[in-house]
């Protein structure tokens, strides 16, 4: 199905991150990936060392907090500039 198990540590953290953004849930039907997948997508993540965070965004809907802006943007937001 996919390769769960890239060679270091460090492409494992970004893959397991790439995937729970590409599942996470959004609570709009359009954008969220069916239940099925999801379950396939949490398997996978369960059996990684993650941040519980992240495995918390693919089961229900929450806002992105500041290391995952910074770690999808790749910098910080100026203060007082949130992303709604």
């Amino acid at each position: 199905m996919w390769d769960s198990n890239p060679a270091t540590k460090a492409r494992r953290a970004d893959w397991a991150f790439c995937v729970a953004q590409l599942a996470r849930r959004t609570g709009q039907r359009a954008l969220d990936i069916d239940d099925g997948r999801r379950t396939a997508v949490l398997a996978v993540l369960k059996g990684l060392n993650i941040p519980p965070a992240w495995r918390k965004m693919v089961e229900e809907v929450v806002a992105p907090e500041g290391a995952d802006q910074a770690q999808l943007f790749g910098e910080s937001l100026p203060i007082g500039l949130r992303i709604l």
